[in-house]
């Protein structure tokens, strides 16, 4: 044992001097039962970057020798390395198999550092997987046994990937919370690497909230860094993520720049999975630029690097968005075929997500081509395996499309059943959002409070303390003043028995005594004195802490002041501009009042703050403010726009953002006028944004201004009436809306008796 130990150890400290591969085989054929472990564990980490399911099987090699041998340093890195290797490979399922083995042995060795590692490795697959709740049950278990173990290595670590899973559970403020505790830890320990991790993670997030300057410099931060630790791949991965800021700012020739600065740091690295991720990355940037054959060239380079590689999933990404551009150009057929190419990869992963995923968007393709049976299959597969792993908003999305699909094959009771069903899950979630920000307000609340209490507990304890001395000294000075009196009394009696010779010495010792007892009671009145001085200042501290309360009431008084008569000037800039609209087109100035009427009831029935419901009624009234800008005539135009004129028309969003940009609204307006018409699938302008990366405030807008258009009476147009302006609307649900935003809408009209006040 101790052989092999010392043999597997040598070879971390001679790692800088790895013999060749023909060389270690030939010394594993050659050697002892008892070194074989430790050299194929060696040959496999040398094979780890060019063969990856080569050196898994070294690895097992070196963990079935292990067992046999009872050698438990083998066993721990083995088990650790095939489950890393699986990981790696996204084989998820079969890493999580030996995770749990390595799991089982840390308990058994009752090993408490390797159970917190092997925790937080348990956590990172369940991640993988899509099973948040399972997740965040073993990274919580990493971080309180790292605390208390003070396990500085791991506790970062744990911090770092509990992050991501509420990033992708999307609480992004939990996520970046624990993203700076994990920082905090890396700084403690100088780990240069890790802060560089947690600040490119909250930059992530920071994209996702659209936040993009905020997001560039986090990412800026975390490139300084990598660019000290001289680390091309992390060099390149940052650059990669700068690129993809700039290309959501619209910024297309920057973005193509750092794109092009990672994909040549992968190549001189030969890192050929990056290299097909960056491909995939400006694929997408062609498709978003209109140049579809581009596209498709940079998706195809990917994906045959990916395959040669192995890497699933890059390659899932490239079919899945090849297949997104041949269904924008409606070729179904070349869709589908890209859509099951990706839906076997996740099958072979495990990954029971991605496959529902990739179900729904089959089953789209064979409702396009009426092939209705198909189509059925796949959503109710799809529905099967989102309600296996409990994932509620794709069961909520399938719900949608079978409502879809009942209402295309006419059966109405089918149709409501799966619409409801859709309901009930929106509802769910909401209502499990709402209970994690009150339970998130009451912890805030908690906190304040406790923070209060134990201010006043310490000003109690500083009155108490001194009260506590105060009355310590007084017993002592009086158990003084009764000991000298006692000692008076006594001397006294010893002077009246003394001889006439001895009375003077004892008249001056008296004198000397009294003397003591002055100085005694001086001592008292001083000690007496200090006690109401600190008595007056504690006096002096509680008035001024009342002066401190009263002065932040009178500003927070003030800033109420200030915001209302803000509120006040923004209301009055916007009734300014309606009216110049309004003297401009009338019609114009009616349709932006009836859908700030429709928009502003839906952000009520989706139990909107109120002051998101004043973002929407303003964005609302200003949305087609960009029209200031384009002709009268064009705008009136009763025939059909030719190109360049159905071009100006589209750039009225950017327009808008550019006259109200100079206005200091209190909420983000600018945003949701720039959204007004994008699309839930993607295909709107002029961002060509889709689902999430859309805010919720323009996705509610954009259902608003349609219905408000086809209620309304115009030149080139009669009105329709509710019921089949809301059928066109529940048409959209899915492609160009919010299923949610579309389902709310019904309900206002359908049920709540909401109507236009024109």
């Amino acid at each position: 044992m101790k052989k092999t130990l010392i043999i597997f150890f040598s070879f971390w400290v001679a790692a800088g001097f790895a013999q060749s591969t023909e060389e270690l085989q030939k010394q594993i054929s050659h050697a002892s039962i008892e070194e074989k472990p430790a050299l194929l564990m060696q040959l496999a980490n040398s094979e780890k970057k060019s063969d990856g399911y080569k050196s898994i099987d070294h690895y097992k090699d070196a963990l079935l020798i292990a067992r046999e041998l009872g050698d438990s340093a083998v066993i721990v890195q083995a088990l650790q390395s095939i489950g890393d290797g699986y990981r790696r490979m996204c084989n998820f399922d079969v890493a999580l198999e030996y995770y749990l083995d390595l799991m089982d042995f840390a308990v058994k060795a009752d090993d408490q550092k390797l159970q917190a590692k092997t925790n937080r490795y348990l956590g990172m697959v369940y991640d993988n997987l899509g099973y948040y709740n399972k997740a965040m049950e073993y990274l919580k278990r990493a971080v309180s046994m790292s605390e208390e173990l003070v396990y500085a290595e791991e506790m970062p670590e744990a911090y770092l990937i509990l992050g991501n899973v509420y990033k992708n559970l999307g609480s992004y403020e939990q996520a970046i919370s624990y993203y700076q505790k994990s920082q905090e830890k890396f700084e403690d320990t100088e780990n240069q690497g890790g802060i560089s991790r947690c600040l490119n993670n909250i930059g992530i997030i920071k994209k996702k909230q659209a936040k993009y300057e905020e997001a560039l410099d986090y990412y800026f931060k975390a490139l300084h860094i990598k660019e000290e630790l001289g680390d091309k791949i992390l060099i390149g991965s940052t650059l990669n993520n700068i690129a993809t800021i700039y290309e959501k700012m619209e910024d297309f020739e920057t973005s193509l720049t750092f794109y092009q600065q990672a994909i040549n740091l992968f190549r001189e690295v030969n890192n050929e999975r990056l290299i097909c991720s960056v491909l995939n990355n400006i694929g997408l940037l062609k498709k978003k630029q209109g140049d579809a054959k581009e596209a498709e060239t940079y998706y195809r380079e990917g994906l045959k690097i990916a395959n040669k590689i192995e890497y699933a999933k890059a390659s899932a990404s490239c079919y899945n968005n090849l297949a997104l551009l041949y269904s924008g150009q409606e070729k179904y057929a070349e869709a589908r075929e890209n859509f099951e190419a990706a839906l076997q990869i996740f099958r072979g992963q495990g990954s029971k997500t991605g496959m529902s995923h990739c179900l729904i968007n089959i089953g789209g393709l064979y409702l396009e081509e009426k092939k209705y049976s198909l189509a059925k299959e796949c959503f109710e597969q799809s529905l099967a395996l989102a309600k296996e792993i409990g994932d509620l908003k794709i069961e909520q999305n399938v719900y949608s499309a079978l409502s879809e699909f009942y209402n295309i094959t006419g059966d109405a009771e089918k149709k409501f059943e799966n619409y409801r069903q859709f309901t009930v899950i929106k509802d769910s979630i909401f209502n499990e959002e709402l209970k994690e920000k009150v339970a998130e307000l009451q912890l805030k609340y908690e906190a304040d409070k406790t923070a209060k209490e134990l201010d006043l507990l310490r000003k109690d304890n500083e009155i108490y303390r001194l009260n506590s001395l105060k009355n310590r000294l007084f017993r002592q000075v009086s158990l003084l003043v009764a000991a000298i009196t006692l000692l008076v009394i006594i001397f006294m009696i010893i002077r009246y028995n003394l001889s006439n010779r001895s009375r003077k010495k004892l008249e001056k010792e008296i004198a000397q005594r009294a003397k003591v007892e002055e100085q005694l009671r001086n001592t008292k009145r001083e000690l007496n004195q200090r006690v109401l001085q600190r008595t007056e200042e504690l006096s002096l501290i509680n008035v001024s802490l009342q002066e401190e309360i009263k002065a932040r009431m009178a500003a927070e008084e003030e800033l109420r002041y200030h915001n209302t008569k803000l509120t006040g000037v923004i209301q009055e800039t916007v009734k300014a501009l309606l009216q110049a609209m309004e003297s401009r087109d009338f019609h114009t100035g009616l349709h932006l009042r009836r859908v700030e009427q429709l928009a502003a009831a839906i952000a009520i029935d989706l139990q909107f703050s109120q002051e998101r419901i004043d973002s929407v009624r303003f964005a609302a009234l200003l949305h087609d403010i960009g029209k200031l800008s384009i002709p009268v005539e064009i705008l009136r135009k009763q025939g059909s726009l030719n190109q360049y004129e159905e071009s100006l028309i589209k750039s009225h969003p950017e327009a808008g953002v550019r006259i109200l940009e100079s206005i200091d609204f209190p909420w983000p307006v600018c945003d949701i006028v720039l959204q007004h018409h994008e699309e839930y699938d993607g295909s709107g302008y002029p961002q060509g944004l889709a689902g999430s990366d859309i805010a919720l405030e323009a996705r509610i807008l954009h259902v608003a201004d349609v219905m408000a258009n086809l209620t309304a009476h115009h030149s080139y147009m009669p009105a329709m009436d509710v019921s089949q302006s809301l059928d066109i609307i529940s048409q959209g649900s899915g492609t160009r809306f919010d299923p949610l935003v579309v389902a709310s809408c019904i309900q206002l009209f359908t049920k709540d008796g909401f109507h236009f006040s024109d």
